[in-house]
């Protein structure tokens, strides 16, 4: 008995799956033992010639094994069917039952490892796409990112990608709340599986970072989102310049130029619709320009009267000053007095060639 309990206890590689069918059938194991029970009662009123409430009674307490005895079986065949149904119902059942649910726990592993879970999640953050290198360091500084986000910290991270196709997501994700899912990125079956019309924010990342063609996926993938529901900021990363306009027209809230040095830029993006154009016109040599504007002695006085005099003279803003030690200080509170021997300066490009002497002017005065 104990070698047939410990056989039916390790079908793993059996699948009772197979003999009962798909795991969403889940009425065919209660059916079954249904079946049963009023098999041993009509046995009970037939053999034993119980009354029907003496036969459920029989019938009831031996399928749980309890077996009070105020009602019992007398003849051989009522006792052989007892047995029958011990052995076939109550032993049987429960085995299936521990095994399938020790099957359903190694399956969902399996389909996280693999990429095929569904993670039935709402207000996430939806990462689409395959960096085409370093992916595991990319998309765990882009995680780090989205959890420095004030009310970011605890939006689920999910991502649609191939980069982890089955190998399991590494443990540098997983400790940060990130979960995948792998597939064809393109697909509406796979969006659907990610809730993407659920998600708090979405991230389209380009297959090629430098490949203009890659912007058309993009467009679909942002047509899909937009025709499926989704009402939420999209921010997409944007190859060539002259396909910027059918990206917006296409539902992008936010579009950045890959950078994979600097995946930050995709969560100023999605925390501040608009911030990526701020940082990515200082990155340009057309129009604004980051200046250090070294000055002749340093200059001893509260920020909020640095930034006064400097944008009074007209020729910028100040972001940021350095110290006469070399410490780069950036936007300091604005009643604390600084020792600036530099400052850094935001100055459009038509006031470069006189900035330094218009601010050295103003702090002078």
């Amino acid at each position: 008995m104990p070698k047939v309990l410990h056989g039916l206890l390790n079908l793993k590689r059996r699948r009772w799956r197979d003999l009962w069918g798909r795991t969403e059938r889940w009425w065919v194991l209660p059916l079954y033992l249904a079946i049963i029970f009023v098999l041993h009662v009509l046995a009970m009123m037939v053999l034993e010639g119980l009354p029907l409430l003496d036969a459920v009674w029989l019938t009831a307490t031996t399928i749980v094994t309890v077996g009070y005895g105020d009602v019992s079986a007398k003849t051989a065949a009522g006792r052989i069917a007892t047995m029958l149904l011990m052995y076939v119902g109550a032993i049987f059942v429960v085995a299936v039952a521990i095994n399938d649910w020790l099957d359903a726990k190694a399956d969902k592993a399996e389909r996280m490892v693999r990429g095929t879970w569904r993670w039935n999640v709402e207000n996430h953050v939806l990462i689409i796409g395959t960096p085409e290198r370093d992916a595991l360091e990319y998309f765990r500084r882009l995680a780090k990112q989205i959890r420095c986000g004030r009310g970011w910290t605890e939006a689920p991270v999910l991502l649609l990608t191939r980069a982890f196709d089955g190998q399991g997501l590494p443990a540098a994700l997983r400790d940060l709340g990130v979960v995948h899912r792998t597939g064809d990125v393109g697909t509406q079956a796979d969006l659907e599986a990610c809730d993407a019309t659920l998600a708090r924010g979405i991230i389209v990342l380009t297959d090629h970072e430098a490949e203009d063609a890659s912007d058309a996926r993009t467009f679909d993938l942002l047509h899909r989102l937009r025709e499926a529901g989704y009402k939420g900021p999209i921010v997409a990363e944007c190859v060539a310049d002259a396909n910027r306009p059918r990206l917006m027209a296409a539902g992008a809230t936010s579009l950045v130029r890959p950078m994979r040095g600097f995946p930050e830029m995709l969560t100023r993006a999605l925390f501040a619709p608009g911030a990526e154009q701020v940082i990515e016109n200082l990155f340009t040599a057309e129009g604004d320009e980051c200046l250090l504007i070294d000055l002749p002695a340093p200059a001893r006085m509260t920020w909020l009267d640095v930034v006064t005099r400097v944008v009074g003279s007209g020729c910028g803003i100040p972001i940021a000053y350095r110290t006469p030690g070399g410490t780069v200080v950036s936007n300091p509170p604005g009643r604390e007095t600084i020792e600036a021997a530099g400052l850094f300066v935001i100055v459009h490009d038509v006031q470069e060639a006189r900035a330094r002497d218009v601010i050295h002017a103003a702090l002078a005065g």
